[in-house]
């Protein structure tokens, strides 16, 4: 299969931004794309914000014409769209107008395979961007226009089918975030006038994992990290191993057993929590923390809903320290007021929770597997193998 440099097959054109100082130049019905907009891959039909003819005169923005693809050169490297309908952008964005030989949907499948390179290329001590002449130079691999599509459907039906299962995962959320609403109230209004307890006092321990470089090995116990804890349970997936020896004496500062709560508490997914659900043995890093409930007055499932609920994360929060790096500390966390409902209405509500969690375990597990899937195609499409 032939490369060919993206130069040769697209036309670039640029955008730009009208002066805010010039309110006749805004609210128009001319879409106005930013980096903000392309948070879909499936086709952008709306922007949150439009221009006048008059802005788009004014500016050194363009209009697009629809089925072009929109890609970020700054900020977000890797994200790309089609536009559905012909759009102005702004100066953080390029418009790739492709000629008759390169399919656009081929493309954008291409441009979000090279995500990793694209963050790579970019420069910028604050912002990161890539130039046109580094975006040109990116050869794609050309086979004729008819099978482009080919691929391109492959992986647009891959992506459906992960859309899918995301939007039956939200659902499931969305029903659980209801239902303690209904059961127990606004965690920080406390209609109900639930009794308060510092949550050390409700717990029997909360400790963190190992602070310091663990040796890895080949053979040993998982070491779980921040980005192993999902919201359905830990992901063993890519966890590295660490010596039995030095595991085991990891493993007894915390303890980790079923049921257990963890709580990440640094890092890109800080405030994600979970219910142990799996009896295999593990040690932490102390980006998570460990939490065991005093089981006669405290439920797990009741305890991550209440960490999840919105209003009550902001006080989560709170406990980060003034550091440029957010981060959520074991003697805060301990301090942090607890609204105790009766234990048999914890129970209740894990009960319900605990049938739709086996629901989205299953569909977490299913997006990661698609996820993982789309990945191999992708890299195999691009390498000319399917």
């Amino acid at each position: 299969m032939k490369f060919v440099r993206l130069a040769e097959l697209v036309r670039f054109v640029g955008g730009g931004t009208p002066s805010r100082d010039c309110p006749e130049f805004w609210n128009g019905d001319i879409p106005w794309v930013s980096c903000k907009d392309l948070n879909t891959n499936i086709g952008l039909r709306k922007s949150l914000e439009g221009i006048t003819e008059e802005g788009l005169r004014s500016s050194a923005s363009n209009l697009i014409p629809a089925g072009s693809l929109l890609v970020a050169t700054r900020m977000s490297l890797g994200k790309a769209v089609i536009n559905e309908i012909p759009v102005a952008i702004n100066q953080d964005l390029k418009a790739a107008v492709c000629k008759d030989s390169l399919d656009t949907r081929y493309l954008l499948w291409f441009w979000l395979s090279q995500s990793r390179i694209l963050n790579l290329l970019g420069s910028g001590a604050t912002v990161k961007g890539i130039t046109l002449d580094q975006i040109g130079d990116l050869r794609i691999p050309l086979p004729p226009v008819e099978e482009q599509k080919r691929i391109a459907a492959i992986l647009d039906k891959a992506d459906a089918i992960r859309r899918k299962r995301e939007q039956a995962i939200q659902l499931a959320d969305e029903f659980l975030r209801s239902l303690f609403l209904d059961m127990f109230g606004d965690p920080i209004l406390n209609p109900k006038g639930w009794l308060l307890e510092d949550l050390s006092n409700v717990t029997a321990r909360i400790t963190d994992g190992e602070h310091l470089n663990p040796l890895f090995a080949e053979d040993g116990l998982s070491m779980v990290m921040a980005g192993h804890v999902l919201e359905s349970g830990v992901s063993f997936l890519g966890t590295r191993k660490v010596s039995l020896e030095d595991g085991e004496r990891f493993r007894r500062k915390c303890r980790p057993e079923l049921g257990d709560l963890l709580l990440v508490s640094r890092g890109a997914t800080i405030g994600r929590c979970c219910v142990l659900t799996d009896s295999s043995p593990f040690c932490l890093m102390g980006s998570v923390i460990l939490i065991k409930p005093n089981r006669e007055r405290l439920c797990s499932q009741y305890l991550q809903a209440l960490f999840r609920s919105p209003a009550y994360r902001g006080l989560l929060f709170k406990t980060s320290g003034s550091s440029a790096q957010q981060a959520i500390y074991l003697q805060h966390l301990g301090t942090l007021k607890v609204p105790l409902p009766p234990i048999s209405l914890q129970e209740e509500y894990s009960d319900y929770a605990g049938k739709v969690s086996k629901t989205y375990r299953v569909f977490s597990k299913a997006v990661e597997e698609t996820s993982s899937l789309m990945d191999s195609l992708s890299h195999r499409a691009f390498r000319g193998e399917i």
